[in-house]
């Protein structure tokens, strides 16, 4: 059974800080695709927190995991 796991950024006004999260979870995607990675951001994206934490939710339903992991991706500062 598979875990889900929850990247979270900041978001940035500027699209290059929020591509770099995705880019990221492409990239973790792509090197263990067993892994099921969803991406959200605090602020200044179209997938904001709470919709991240509810899809979350409800991608670990329909897909029978157990958990939601959550992880805190602050790497870089927003971009203004």
């Amino acid at each position: 059974m598979k875990d889900i796991i929850l990247l979270i950024g900041h978001g940035s006004r500027g699209p290059d800080g929020n591509r770099e999260i995705e880019r990221f979870a492409g990239e973790w995607r792509a090197r263990q695709p067993g892994l099921d990675i969803e991406v959200c951001f605090i602020e200044f994206a179209d997938v904001l927190l709470e919709e991240g934490l509810d899809c979350a939710v409800r991608c670990a339903t329909v897909r029978g995991a157990k958990r939601v992991i959550v992880v805190p991706l602050i790497l870089n500062p927003p971009v203004t």
